[in-house]
């Protein structure tokens, strides 16, 4: 097996970035969802409800670089001097900084609601279920529940195969989000593995099934949605609850701070 494709999403929600290879920190990929967009109630925006965000894409270098269409902006990372403002996403709060009036006038205007640009601090402590990590203290940023979420291309495969016989269109990893994406395993494979080591210097632990949402029926490249792929999921994907899963949610076991890259070989460790 090995590492096909490898992403990540600097602002959560927005579009995805495509890495060759990248480190692994312990908290997801470096600026994986570092930054968040907020309403005036300090609660994280997402596709779910504003499928326009597949649109922003952003470039992380010393300062940050995002393109709506034909809009763009660039404001400088965070110093550390900036208001501080809290954050919620989901059941969590935690306080983060506030990129400023200029980056919330840009994306006011972009979704047509007032909201805040907020960047995660050092001190951001946010922890992954301790039941999904062996007891494990493990932090992530602003993604939705652990720092990696892992799929096999085989199991887009298979999807891709039931929607071309209904005569759907098939459709691209990015509706799913993963961070690592693997080939060469059986469709769903991931389902039943404990730990992958990747080229030998990164363990990841698989702890639980991604349930999915209709962020799914976006086109990341048009925002129109459909039924799609849950629609079909639904069919083989529930696997006996009233949930939709496809991937694993992950975190890093050992070798923290390694880089690893497309073409890496995985194994799988008992």
């Amino acid at each position: 097996m090995i590492i096909s494709e490898l992403y990540r999403y600097p602002l959560k929600g927005g579009h995805g970035e495509a890495l060759p290879e990248t480190s692994v920190l312990g908290t997801g990929f470096p600026d994986d969802r570092r930054w968040v967009l907020v309403d005036a109630q300090g609660r994280f925006l997402s596709q779910r409800e504003h499928a326009a965000m597949a649109w922003i894409q952003t470039q992380v270098t010393d300062a940050l670089h995002f393109q709506f269409r034909d809009q763009k902006l660039t404001v400088p990372r965070a110093t550390g001097r900036e208001k501080v403002r809290p954050v919620t996403v989901w059941s969590d709060t935690v306080d983060a900084w506030d990129l400023g009036d200029a980056a919330a006038a840009f994306f006011s205007g972009i979704l047509h609601k007032d909201v805040r640009l907020c960047e995660a601090r050092p001190q951001h402590e946010r922890h992954v279920e301790r039941k999904y990590t062996d007891d494990h203290a493990v932090d992530y940023l602003f993604a939705d529940a652990f720092p990696y979420l892992i799929i096999s291309q085989e199991s887009l495969d298979l999807l891709n195969s039931k929607l071309s016989a209904a005569g759907e269109t098939t459709l691209t990893m990015d509706r799913f989000r993963p961070n690592i994406v693997i080939q060469g395993w059986q469709a769903h494979a991931e389902d039943q593995v404990q730990t992958l080591n990747i080229g030998g210097r990164v363990k990841l632990r698989l702890s639980k099934l991604c349930s999915r949402c209709n962020v799914t029926t976006i086109d990341q490249k048009t925002t129109e949605t459909g039924v799609e792929p849950l629609r079909t999921l639904a069919s083989y994907r529930k696997l006996g609850t009233s949930k939709i899963f496809f991937g694993m949610n992950a975190w890093v076991l050992s070798g923290a701070g390694a880089t690893i890259q497309r073409g890496d070989t995985v194994t799988i460790e008992a």
